[in-house]
């Protein structure tokens, strides 16, 4: 299996030239994340819900691990409950385009039946020890293997071929290392990750995921993206293309969700962060990020607040995104709470449509958000929310020479190339520990701890500070404080 890998030098390359649907027209997603059960559901209801519900695009389980129509691809398995010389799939897509509804399939290459295996083992991911993994009766495939490589390829030409579908989306893409109990499997071993490895690196794979590691893993899972891409621009040239990766595809995909274990406290702008953040850092893509109504994955069924659904929603909107609802199974749900409160709200954002496609951040502050993204740069974007200040969140600097800003700040990460921006006039507040990649002051100490105050002594470049001369400060940035004055 010949694999390219692309590390050192990247270039994504434009693989669809005009403007799709997610870029012209106001979003209102709907996911069902469909069991094997599903696939004998009553499509007309679902549709009447959707519409109803005046939702225009519809996620739904297409194929992959189970695939919800009759395939004929050798290795892709349907339901076990799709009914004899039914086509569930593609009765969604007629009738969902009859009421103005687009469908966007969503696969999941990343397992499938011990069939596959048996007949293609090296297909496979290989822990360590060379044993398969296996969750479920499922058998994880390698990102590097002859089954996303060659084998998926087929499964997509079937499905693109067959269906008008208005869109692609893949799960779980690339080789993860723990399952979904959260058991940690380790890194692929197979032939395929080993030799490339081996003829990158001039070494063995890692015990665990170091730097090059992690970069041999994004490349292998860019180069299939790539390849994905090209494949739907050829069956469907008007179908959007999306996943998790930010190259080749159409929209950067997130999700606001939750977890029982996950450290409080809760993020509360999670919809917002990841919305303003994917629309400013890549401008040309839509920001779908899912709205997921579970709990965690042990209580799929469960809805976590209606508050926290209804937030996630209009921050979504307010930021310039996709407005998203996502279920597991149908919306015949047992706990309807989600469904309830999501409706009305996507009712309203049908019924003010016309506010809400096309919109770009008219922000003159610009939040940098870096590697980490932890309290020093949670606590900016909180205050600059709660004050009601218009920012723009970045992850890169390509903004620079396109758009320009009164004021950046960098948490965690201030690159050399904000110097250009601070020579030719503009305003930086670097709100870190890590010292600037650039000289921009003259530091006058160093300590690794502050409890005490900061002393105000113009109030002139404070103006809210005018009833206070003193500041609280507790460990300015994460591990030392950097006092700096102007040389």
């Amino acid at each position: 299996m010949k694999i390219r890998l692309a590390i050192l030098l990247f270039t994504p390359s434009l693989l669809c030239a005009q403007p799709g649907w997610w870029s012209t027209e106001p979003i209102r997603w709907v996911q069902t994340n469909l069991r094997e059960v599903d696939a004998a559901m009553d499509t007309r209801r679902l549709v009447t819900q959707l519409a109803e519900m005046r939702a225009n695009v519809v996620l739904m389980g297409m194929g992959g691990i189970t695939a919800y129509y009759p395939t004929r691809t050798e290795f892709h398995y349907p339901s076990p409950y799709l009914p004899a010389g039914r086509d569930m799939f593609g009765d969604v897509v007629k009738e969902a385009h009859a009421r103005g509804i687009r469908v966007v399939g969503r696969y999941d290459l990343s397992k499938t039946q011990k069939a596959a295996y048996d007949a293609h083992p090296e297909w496979f991911f290989r822990k360590a020890d060379g044993d398969a993994v296996v969750y479920n009766g499922l058998y994880s495939t390698c990102i590097n293997g002859g089954y996303y490589r060659g084998q998926a390829m087929k499964i997509l030409a079937e499905g693109l071929e067959r269906y008008d579908v208005d869109g692609l989306f893949f799960n779980m893409f690339g080789n993860q290392s723990t399952d979904y109990s959260g058991a940690y499997v380790g890194l692929c071993h197979c032939d395929s990750c080993r030799t490339a490895y081996r003829t990158l690196f001039a070494r063995e794979i890692p015990e665990r995921a170091d730097d090059d590691y992690r970069r041999f893993l994004l490349a292998s899972s860019r180069e299939v993206s790539e390849t994905i891409g090209k494949l739907i621009r050829q069956k469907r040239p008007n179908a959007g293309y999306f996943n998790y990766m930010q190259e080749y595809t159409d929209g950067i995909m997130s999700e606001s969700n939750t977890a029982v274990r996950r450290a409080l406290p809760l993020w509360p702008y999670s919809a917002s962060d990841n919305v303003n953040r994917a629309l400013n850092s890549q401008p040309g893509k839509l920001p779908v990020n899912l709205n997921m109504q579970f709990v965690d994955y042990w209580w799929r069924f469960a809805t976590v607040p209606r508050q926290e659904i209804a937030l996630r929603m209009w921050q979504n909107m307010a930021h310039g995104g996709a407005l998203t609802f996502e279920v597991n199974g149908t919306l015949d749900l047992q706990d309807r709470q989600a469904y309830e409160t999501a409706k009305p709200i996507f009712q309203w954002a049908a019924a003010n449509q016309q506010q809400y496609s096309g919109q770009r951040s008219a922000a003159g502050v610009l939040l940098l958000g870096g590697p980490s993204r932890g309290d020093a740069y949670r606590g900016i974007f909180r205050l600059l929310t709660e004050e009601h200040i218009p920012f723009a969140v970045s992850d890169n600097m390509e903004w620079q020479g396109k758009r320009p800003f009164d004021l950046v700040i960098a948490t965690d990460w201030a690159p050399r190339g904000l110097q250009q921006y601070v020579e030719q006039g503009g305003h930086l507040l670097v709100a870190s520990s890590r010292p600037p990649e650039f000289a921009i002051a003259r530091v006058i100490a160093t300590t690794p701890d502050v409890k005490g105050y900061l002393r105000v002594r113009n109030h002139a470049f404070f103006p809210s500070l005018a009833d206070t001369d003193l500041l609280m400060l507790d460990g300015l940035g994460h591990s030392r404080s950097r006092w700096c004055r102007r040389p």
